[in-house]
């Protein structure tokens, strides 16, 4: 009829399609913004160089290629911790990692690294090897009881400086007080897009381990 108002709109009506589009626009931006921060957040805590003087330096294992030779990032890693042991950080060596876990041959990753820190000129007697882990949590579970049998309770843990983040985490629920430092000459680390595409397998591994717990650490 002419002049009656008409009925108010339902309070469950559908939102006009603009308007979602909006709202999906703007989750979407959200979640860009806190991946991002999340990324650059890992990326600058992983460069920053937090060494301090210990009993000992654990390098984190990482892979051997088929002709038992480290692979970039582990040869990035020994190099940085021999660095380290050569300015005086620590009297001591202690290489991670057991064997390979694509081609299962000999030598483990410990091995690898301690025979590349000898070329460097550690003497053997400075090298400790912890060759049974085959994740970040297992070389923190394991370098912890072989400190723990030292009685050393600080360590200087060296890794790629994407991964530093979660390894003190795993170094500290370990029970060691322990001090992060980069090994940035790695392609992984040099190269944009492969610090990018690492530092985004982190945050998976770390959003995993939240997850699932325990059970779902891997390096």
């Amino acid at each position: 009829m002419r002049g009656q108002p008409l009925p108010d709109e339902p309070d469950d009506a559908p939102a006009p399609p603009l308007r979602r589009r909006g709202c999906l626009r703007r989750l979407l931006l959200l979640l860009l913004l806190g991946v991002l921060g999340w990324g650059g957040f890992l990326d600058i805590y992983g460069q920053t160089d937090q060494a301090s003087p210990s009993p000992v330096i654990v390098v984190l294992g990482s892979r051997v290629l088929a002709n038992g030779e480290p692979d970039d990032s582990l040869r990035a890693r020994t190099r940085h911790a021999v660095e380290l042991y050569q300015r005086g950080f620590a009297p001591l060596l202690l290489t991670t990692g057991g064997l390979d876990a694509e081609n299962h041959a000999p030598p483990t990753e410990a091995d690898a690294a301690a025979r590349l820190a000898m070329h460097l000129g550690v003497p053997e007697a400075a090298i400790l090897e912890e060759s049974a882990s085959t994740n970040t949590w297992e070389n923190a579970r394991n370098a912890a009881r072989i400190c723990r049998a030292h009685g050393w309770t600080r360590v200087i843990i060296v890794s790629d400086p994407y991964h530093l983040w979660r390894a003190h985490r795993d170094f500290t629920r370990a029970g060691l007080t322990a001090y992060p430092s980069p090994a940035r000459d790695c392609a992984r680390n040099r190269d944009p897009a492969q610090r990018a595409l690492w530092t985004l397998r982190e945050m998976a591994a770390i959003l995993r381990d939240v997850v699932l717990g325990n059970k779902a650490r891997a390096r």
